[in-house]
């Protein structure tokens, strides 16, 4: 019996596991919106030339050898463990708690310009604002960049723009989430696994690269007017256990 003809198109589910520094697996992650994954195999060719007279520069043979199996991957799903990949950095675990600081010595600079408190996340309530000699200042001569933990003399405000030393006291609310720390590393390691559907026929689809060496070719634009894109290149691995980098189940 013949086999029947037809055509791909894929529709499925992409999920990613990264590998850590001791070797061990994270989990899988997933599944992600992934709107590109080419695989390409390459080769390298060898020509044996001739160098007779009658048939110079003519092939008398060639050979194909096999080379490492590209691999491109775009997911423009963006959580912590994938954009810590774009940016070839690890996550942790954020689990500050909130707290309150009486009267903490800070100068406002000259110009206008902002002071880091050290603590993020204000509240907008329980804000008090002195001089060094304990005189209260007015809430509407300052300026305060309540995310960021900042604060700075209002532009037209009472304190003008000297530099000013005062005694600041606030809340700062508790802040729980994932820190991407860029950088820390030079490779990603990953494996995939892959399901989904042919759209022509509905038959199943699924595949499995055990092993891929990946690293960012594309910039992180934050400020992107589209949806932020990860973009990944590298090489699928032959993994031990295994003898193909990329393995592709298809019914018959």
């Amino acid at each position: 019996m013949s086999a029947v003809m037809k055509g791909l198109l894929f529709a499925g589910n992409v999920l990613i596991d990264r590998q850590n520094p001791d070797g061990t697996w994270a989990g899988f992650q997933g599944p992600l919106n992934v709107t590109k994954l080419e695989l390409k195999a390459e080769v390298e060719k060898k020509s044996r030339t001739s160098k007779k007279a009658d048939s110079y520069g003519q092939s008398l043979g060639t050979a194909y050898l096999p080379k490492p199996f590209g691999l491109t991957i775009e997911m423009d799903d963006q959580p912590a463990d994938v954009l810590a990949m774009a940016l070839l950095g690890d996550v942790s675990d954020i689990n500050e708690g909130s707290g309150n600081v009486t009267d903490q010595l800070l100068t406002l600079p000259a110009g206008y310009k902002w002071v880091d408190i050290g603590k993020p996340n204000l509240a907008a309530a329980g804000l008090g604002v002195k001089l060094a000699d304990d005189t209260v200042v007015n809430l509407a001569d300052v300026e305060i960049n309540y995310a960021s933990g900042l604060i700075r003399a209002k532009p037209g405000g009472a304190l003008g723009n000297a530099e000013t030393p005062i005694k600041f006291t606030y809340q700062h609310n508790a802040i729980t989430g994932k820190r991407i720390s860029a950088g820390t590393n030079s490779i990603i390691k990953t494996r995939m696994k892959l399901d989904g559907k042919n759209l022509e026929d509905g038959s199943d689809i699924r595949g499995e690269i055990p092993l891929a060496t990946l690293a960012p070719s594309a910039g992180l634009d934050l400020f992107s007017s589209d949806f932020v894109t990860t973009v990944l290149q590298g090489e699928a691995n032959l993994a031990q256990g295994y003898n193909s980098p990329f393995v592709l189940d298809m019914p018959e």
